[in-house]
């Protein structure tokens, strides 16, 4: 199991040994940014998904939530930690585009129904 997690974080922070990442400067506005993700947010999982899957899973495991506690995840995108999350409590989720957000909207119904 070690050796799995200490491959998923070379693969998301490029860093080996837990070394710093190194970390870039983000150089496109708040209104670029909410733009590319309103334009993405239909088929984000489908480009997305399956990449992101082992670092949110490892951050999920890491985050070590309890039934009933409550988390605030800021930048949640399409809600797949939400989503996961929602078994053990009541998460809140921000993010930048309203687009991305309302990918969240069916499964939460389902979610509701059952």
């Amino acid at each position: 199991m070690a050796k799995n997690i200490r491959k998923v974080t070379e693969i998301t922070t490029g860093t080996k040994n837990n070394e710093t990442p190194e970390l870039s400067r983000v150089r496109r506005s708040h209104t670029q940014a909410r733009a590319s993700y309103d334009r993405l947010s239909s088929w984000y999982n489908l480009i997305e998904g399956g990449w992101e899957n082992p670092p949110r899973r490892l951050g999920l495991d890491r985050l070590q939530v309890k039934p009933g506690e409550r988390v605030l995840e800021i930048g949640c995108g399409t809600g797949s930690s939400l989503l996961e999350l929602s078994y053990l409590g009541c998460p809140v989720g921000l993010d930048l585009s309203s687009m991305m957000l309302a990918q969240t909207a069916p499964t939460w119904k389902a979610l509701q129904d059952q």
